[in-house]
């Protein structure tokens, strides 16, 4: 919203248009400047033009083009109080992000590289619970499955990232006649692992028992002789992975191992294997993935 300000300069009257005051920065007048003469060569002042530049008041249009000049210190941080207050109205800045005065951090200053996210600190459990588990062998991978989902979820609360943690918390989600005698078995287990052996091999130990004891007994050795034969139909490059991934789970084999790598790869197409294998030559199942889908997108586009 702008305002209008009428300038009285002996037989001249001018209407100066401003923004809307503010009460912080505005609260006071603004002296206007004699100027005397000092010989007839030099060039008259508009003395509105040199009370106009001295003002801070925003000005919708100046009255005169004048040469830039490199503002003051004072001038820049009130320039900036200018767009903070008027960001918070709705104007000024439109409501973006205001910077704090004196010229920003470095984000401002341009060129910091990304950080990663800090992690979160006193983080609650979130998500639902998993469902109980009574024993169903039907329902066996099921149930791991979103117990894997509900830990990955709830990993940076204190207490989850822990191998015996996470193997207590899952036996409180089995309940039922069918899996008592079992889990008492298993917190015993566990309850003998001290502190200096409480490593990842842990969670694995008590995955592979969980469906040795809950899965059919031929599951394993079925996907084993699935993932033997899987092989990818061109351009199908995400099935194959999705299919890939599941089937290693139901082998009960660790995805992400130098053998698990190797059948990955004796899937894929003998060029798109080649392109795989090129330098650098990757070495993690995230990396031996990435290449497989980068050559299979860009022969698509050929």
């Amino acid at each position: 919203m702008w305002h209008t300000l009428k300038y009285t300069s002996g037989l001249s009257e001018k209407l100066v248009y401003v923004s809307e005051p503010i009460p912080e920065v505005h609260n006071y007048n603004v002296e206007v400047p004699t100027h005397t003469q000092q010989s007839e060569s030099e060039t008259e002042q508009d003395l509105l033009d040199i009370t106009i530049r001295n003002s801070p008041t925003i000005i919708k249009e100046p009255l005169a083009p004048t040469t830039p000049i490199m503002q003051t210190p004072f001038f820049t941080e009130l320039e900036e109080l200018l767009n903070i207050a008027m960001g918070e109205r709705g104007g000024g800045t439109g409501g973006n992000p205001s910077r704090p005065p004196g010229g920003g951090g470095p984000a401002a200053r341009g060129g910091a590289a990304a950080q990663p996210v800090a992690a979160a600190a006193n983080v609650k459990a979130m998500g639902k619970d998993p469902p109980l588990f009574h024993g169903e062998r039907s329902k066996a991978d099921t149930f791991m499955n979103e117990v894997e989902k509900y830990l990955m979820l709830n990993y940076d609360v204190a207490g989850f990232n822990s191998p015996k943690k996470k193997v207590i918390l899952v036996l409180t989600f089995m309940q039922g006649p069918e899996v008592e005698e079992w889990t008492r078995g298993m917190l015993q287990w566990v309850q003998q692992i001290n502190n200096q052996s409480n490593m990842d091999n842990i969670w694995c130990i008590f995955q592979q028992r969980f469906y040795n004891r809950f899965t059919n007994t031929q599951a394993d050795s079925t996907a084993r002789k699935e993932l033997v034969q899987l092989k990818m139909r061109f351009s199908d490059i995400d099935s194959y992975i999705a299919t890939f991934e599941q089937t290693v789970r139901k082998a009960l084999y660790h995805l992400g191992s130098h053998e698990m790598n190797q059948q990955f790869l004796s899937g894929l197409p003998w060029d798109v294997a080649k392109d795989v294998m090129r330098y650098p030559t990757p070495i993690t199942y995230q990396e031996h993935t990435e290449k497989a889908l980068a050559s299979v997108r860009s022969k698509v586009l050929l």
